[in-house]
This record gives C-alpha cells, structure tokens and sequence, in this order.
C-alpha cells in the first residue's frame, strides 16, 4: 500500500479502523463497479448512521454519489449516500480526515467522503 492510497484511525483505546484501495483489475466487472478498497475494522463503526460491526468488508464510492459496504464475499451489507467536498484543496486517491465533529471522520476517495465514527 503507498500513503496516498490508504488511512485508518488509532482509538485513544488502542484499536484500529484501516482503509486501503485495492486493486480490482481481476475481478469481474460487476465487483469491480461496486467496491475499490477494504475497510478493515477491530470496533463498531457508523458511517454516516449505518451500524456495522468488526470485521473486514470491501467499500466503494460509486455513481450517483453512494457508497457501498460490502462482505468479503462481495455481498452487499448497505448504501448509504457520499458528499462531494468541492472546497477539498488537494484530494487524494484515499484518506482518513478528522471532521469538524470530535470524534467523527471523514473517508475520501478524491472529493468525494462519508462521515465515519466509532459505534456508541
């Protein structure tokens, strides 16, 4: 993985939630159209209000501004809808941001993000 390609958050309690793009050149077209990265995660996460527990899942930013979670056998978990940030003033392929909200996140794929945060 190279820096701009990946993130993740460390938790003042020590456990982690990592993000990184993959490579999706070999998968048929219909997987490759709904995730680009794995999201692996040792906690509860939110994003953008939608619970899911630890584990590991592909995520993808897709069209018409969604984001997808899927199981590590491609099955869809949910969607849930992405924000284009066009005041963003350099994006990356992937990032982990902190958001304006203490202890909330924001998952980029250029300008395009989801709020994350650690599951009450």
């Amino acid at each position: 993985t190279q820096v701009r390609n990946s993130g993740g958050v460390r938790f003042d309690d020590g456990m982690y939630f990592l993000v990184t793009l993959v490579d999706t050149s070999g998968y048929s077209t219909g997987v490759q159209a709904k995730y680009q990265a794995y999201l692996l995660t040792e906690v509860a996460l939110s994003i953008n209000g939608k619970s899911l527990p630890p584990g590991a899942y592909g995520v993808g930013f897709v069209a018409g501004n969604k984001f997808n979670v899927l199981d590590i056998g491609a099955h869809e978990l949910f969607t849930v809808d992405s924000v284009r940030d066009m005041d963003l003033k350099r994006p990356n392929p992937l990032q982990v941001v902190a958001a304006s909200n203490a202890h909330r996140f924001r998952l980029y794929a250029g300008r395009s993000y989801v709020t994350v945060s650690r599951a009450d």
